[in-house]
């Protein structure tokens, strides 16, 4: 990828592969997607998973091999570049099969084809008339990571910055816990867990939309996570546990609210957020074993159950000695 333009088709079919990993779909199995793909690969800053898209990867490696040209220009490879190809960074004829007039071709396609950037560019040319340079010798300079070297990750998270849907709300990422947790957390927040609720409005028949478990509410999000009697019950024992005042919720809006107003340290604040997190897992885990195991699971070990995956999981990724303790 770091030598040639890969074609559409593949691009395609690489993100295929990947998507169909994340959704567990195999083969020509029929599962539903509940998030678009492209929401996926968007930034933790806008909302997504940060996974990126595999376009970016490809046109920032290919990027790369520019930008050693132009900082690098007295490198023995690029002497010989320059000798075959000639000085310039400019392609000749598109229909050259050249790998590097590839490249340059393909950077060439993400130059700004005018509109509102070629207005900016005649902007900044008259800004630039009045400037009064040093007496230095040119030198190019990285100006997307503050430290001025060139990094293959600053083009494709612009790349992806341009290409794919920005969010208005941050994705909640706790490093202490696994990525699996922090996924479910994000599937909670975007109401796209496989709910009888969710299921009915994909047009599944799924009979009565009531909780299997009350027959007496509709099983969607917020009655599974947040006003089950029994979820209510756990969320206490682990309120308590941690010392934390507890508020009867009905949604995850109300369970942000509350959690917003929690006065904590900083990284205590991020391990509770984590622990919360491993509860809702739990308790998602407990929904589907009473509902599709034969062998029913046990209600009174769900807190222990929490308690023990945290402490586990928390600990193998703190970089200091772990206790609840400290």
């Amino acid at each position: 990828m770091s030598l040639y333009k890969v074609p559409k088709a593949v691009l395609n079919s690489m993100e295929s592969i990947r998507r169909n990993f994340f959704n567990s779909i195999q083969n020509d199995d029929k599962k539903i997607t509940w998030v678009k793909w492209s929401k996926v690969l968007a930034a933790k800053k806008h909302g997504g998973l940060g996974v990126s898209s595999f376009f970016a990867l490809n046109r920032a490696l290919l990027f790369k091999w520019v930008w050693r040209s132009i900082s690098q220009d007295n490198s023995l490879w690029f002497r010989f570049i320059r000798v075959v190809h000639g000085p310039q960074l400019q392609y000749r004829s598109p229909l050259s099969s050249s790998t590097w007039h590839a490249i340059l071709r393909e950077v060439n396609g993400l130059k700004s084809q005018g509109g509102i950037e070629a207005h900016q560019l005649n902007q900044l040319l008259e800004l630039l008339g009045s400037v009064v340079l040093s007496n230095f010798l040119d030198r190019w300079d990285w100006d997307l990571n503050g430290i001025g070297v060139f990094c293959v990750k600053d083009v494709r998270n612009l790349l992806d910055e341009f290409f794919l849907p920005k969010g208005d709300i941050a994705t909640r990422w706790i490093k202490q816990i696994p990525i699996k947790i922090n996924v479910f957390a994000w599937r909670v927040f975007l109401d796209r867990l496989p709910t009888k609720l969710n299921l009915m409005c994909r047009g599944f028949h799924v009979g009565s939309l009531f909780c299997p478990s009350c027959n007496y509410s509709d099983e969607d999000v917020s009655h599974i996570l947040f006003s089950f009697p029994l979820v209510v019950a756990v969320s206490q024992l682990v309120c308590r546990w941690w010392d934390v005042g507890w508020t009867s919720l009905g949604s995850y809006s109300e369970w942000l609210s509350w959690f917003n107003d929690i006065r904590l340290g900083s990284k205590v604040k991020c391990l509770f957020e984590g622990v919360l997190y491993v509860t809702w897992w739990c308790l998602w885990n407990f929904r589907n074993q009473s509902t599709f195991s034969a062998q029913k699971p046990r209600r009174e070990v769900i807190f222990d159950d929490i308690v023990t995956r945290s402490f586990s999981w928390c600990s193998a990724r703190c970089n200091s000695t772990f206790s609840w303790d400290s």
